[in-house]
């Protein structure tokens, strides 16, 4: 082989080898579609709101070094804490995180892999297929 066949099979590894590595994220159901398109920090289910951040109206926190984002209102009567067991680095990531949602009628604790669907600025869109739940958060 000469100098540029293995140069040029080179160039061609690296770049199967890096676009290999990244999950495609792929838009399987209106739910994820309805999702994607949401802009607002909290819960949503099946498409629609469950508990969507009002400044006015709730508290919000991160804390980076556990991975824990919260948000819930003044009175703490509904609550949502997330707690990432890693940091997604680019869309397509899969991770895992403990959720934990209550209000005054709903009880929601588990531990369930979301696909990081969208990063923008310092918003995360996570999005569990199975259940439908769809969380936008600020990175941790």
């Amino acid at each position: 082989m000469s100098r540029t066949e293995i140069l040029t099979v080179t160039i061609l590894i690296c770049i199967l080898s890096f676009t290999s590595s990244c999950r495609k994220v792929v838009i399987d159901s209106e739910e994820k579609d309805i999702f994607l398109n949401r802009q607002h920090i909290g819960i949503y289910t099946g498409g629609a709101a469950l508990f969507i951040y009002n400044e006015t109206k709730h508290q919000m926190c991160t804390n980076s070094s556990r991975g824990v984002f919260r948000i819930q209102t003044i009175s703490q009567d509904t609550c949502l804490n997330i707690s990432l067991k890693e940091n997604p680095s680019r869309k397509g990531d899969l991770i895992m995180a403990e959720i934990d949602y209550s209000d005054p009628t709903d009880r929601m604790e588990d531990l369930i892999q979301f696909e990081c669907s969208g990063m923008s600025g310092n918003k995360l869109w996570l999005w569990n297929g199975h259940s439908k739940t769809g969380i936008i958060i600020l990175k941790p």
